[in-house]
């Protein structure tokens, strides 16, 4: 399968993910940060190809980060897909706030997490 380059981004862009039926699909070729609020146990759904998260031309990769907020009333589940390695488990705190970067892998096929992730965060608005 070739690859293909992510579009380049000025700056991060933070795509706000709704679930639908339980199932948050975030598409890396719009962009490189996700916040999804959990209204219901979530799973997280990949489109676009983890491969256009690599540059071949420089065989460097690109970093995508996960901001995961429980919602006010009921905590919620956040399941991730196999090919997301390392993934945190969120905070049951309510309205509480949950931050995890990842990188792809050089094959292009995998994100795995660049750091444990920060779970409970509380105050401000993602």
């Amino acid at each position: 399968m070739p690859r293909t380059h992510l579009r380049a981004f000025a700056n991060d862009r933070v795509i706000l993910v709704a679930a639908v039926a339980g199932v948050a699909t975030c598409d890396l070729n719009l962009g490189n940060v996700f916040q999804i609020v959990l209204g219901a146990n979530t799973t997280i759904a990949l489109t676009g190809v983890a491969s256009s998260l690599t540059d071949p031309t420089t065989a460097t990769s690109q970093k995508v980060t996960f901001i995961i907020v429980q919602n006010a009333s009921s905590a919620h589940t956040l399941t991730w897909p196999s090919n997301v390695h390392g993934g945190m488990t969120v905070s049951a705190t309510l309205s509480s706030i949950n931050v995890q970067e990842f990188v792809c892998s050089n094959n292009g096929s995998d994100l795995y997490s660049a750091a444990a992730g920060v779970t409970g965060l509380t105050g401000g608005t993602p």
